[in-house]
């Protein structure tokens, strides 16, 4: 074994900091998983409050869903990309678009068939990431139709990864302030058996009279 090599004293300090580095790095997983929750939590709440305010802006008929209020797509979230959009589609059975907000431009957010009806998942929309959810419309309790509402996770992302270059960065240098600080305890732990072996090499045949002191707490030493 490695150890084999190390003084007493960095034997000590390293079976400490192998322990010490596990429960470091349940710590900063335990923190990813709960940073991680938390923000795709709040995308999930936008999603369902953009879905709920859109309920009342819409009309839907036997063979078309129309929005009402148009002035709902030049809010900013519905005309830009670069901060914190939402996307909007209205979309037949067969997935054709009624309308759309006037953020997707000639795109359209993934229509997923066989993706489950009121349930958020995550998609992609020119090769970048979000949240969607499809909604299904119906007039006189016959689905005519889907409402899609997706949000960005852009932001979400850049969060999750300075996040994780933190942890990373500051992982190792953790466990190094660690190690230093359990060598000097441990050299500190070790000091009344350094005494015992110096007393002790000093006891021979020609000097009987050194004595051994002991220490003050009765303890394993």
């Amino acid at each position: 074994m490695i150890t084999n090599y190390f003084s007493f004293k960095n034997r000590i300090a390293f079976y400490y900091i192998m322990s010490t580095a596990l429960l470091v790095l349940v710590v900063f997983v335990t923190i990813h998983y709960t940073v991680s929750k938390s923000v795709y939590k709040h995308l999930d709440n936008d999603i369902n409050e953009e879905v709920k305010k859109l309920y009342n802006y819409i009309e839907v008929s036997k063979d078309k869903i129309v929005l009402i209020n148009q002035k709902e797509w030049q809010e900013e979230e519905h005309t830009t990309k670069e901060v914190n959009p939402i996307f909007v589609e209205f979309l037949d059975l067969e997935g054709t678009v009624f309308d759309k907000s006037p953020n997707l431009k000639n795109s359209q957010l993934q229509y997923g068939m066989y993706v489950k009806e009121n349930q958020i998942f995550n998609a992609q929309l020119n090769n970048k990431a979000v949240r969607q959810i499809k909604i299904p419309l119906y007039y006189k309790n016959k689905k005519t139709g889907f409402m899609q509402v997706a949000v960005s996770v852009e932001s979400a992302s850049y969060i999750l990864n300075v996040l994780d270059n933190i942890l990373l960065i500051s992982f190792p240098i953790i466990l190094a302030i660690l190690f230093i600080t359990a060598r000097f305890f441990a050299g500190k732990s070790i000091k009344p058996i350094e005494n015992v072996i110096q007393t002790s090499n000093l006891i021979s045949k020609d000097n009987l009279s050194a004595r051994i002191t002991l220490p003050q707490n009765k303890d394993e030493i």
